[in-house]
């Protein structure tokens, strides 16, 4: 990115290469299985980082960095839409082959969960996307949201008590 910022702007296509996956796959969840609306989403982070390169100072993380504005482009698209996950978006990234009755109660504990998710507070639903959907480090998350690890450690914990509240609520009950 240093390089980029420097004025090699042939390097971007280089980090386009390397992060084009992880973000849409940040933003294919975001979007709740929009996939012209993520892709559309990654190509705005990238214009942004070219537009926005003289404030990478390069003394931190560029994932980080990436990240904190894919995260503002996030925050721009659900202005317009709103913040929701449905089960029915990833089948195959839930769900094994195997259609035997564990798989379907596993199916439908999984439903349940991300609709325990879609209930919570946008800030606990961003911290555990964050942190367990798309496995961030800690020190990564603390630097999009502006907090230390420390917070960001007591944030995940308590959204996931928070998420399990919900989720004991709605869990069907077995016959």
């Amino acid at each position: 990115m240093c390089e980029v910022r420097s004025g090699d702007i042939d390097r971007l296509g280089l980090l386009y290469e390397k992060y084009k996956e992880a973000l849409f796959s940040y933003f294919f969840k975001v979007t709740k299985g929009d996939h012209a609306g993520a892709e559309d989403l990654v190509h705005i982070v990238f214009q942004r980082v070219l537009k926005y390169k003289d404030r990478f100072n390069g003394t931190g993380s560029f994932v980080s960095w990436l990240f904190s504005i894919a995260r503002n482009c996030g925050i721009d698209y659900h202005r317009k839409k709103p913040f929701n996950y449905s089960i029915d978006q990833y089948p195959n990234y839930l769900i094994g082959d195997d259609d035997s009755d564990s798989e379907l109660l596993r199916t439908e504990q999984i439903d349940v969960l991300y609709h325990a998710l879609n209930l919570l507070e946008p800030t606990d639903k961003e911290i555990l996307i964050l942190g367990k959907i798309d496995e961030l480090k800690y020190k990564d998350i603390a630097d999009i949201l502006d907090c230390s690890e420390c917070a960001v450690r007591v944030r995940i914990f308590r959204a996931l008590k928070r998420l399990k509240d919900v989720y004991l609520k709605l869990e069907p009950v077995e016959k």
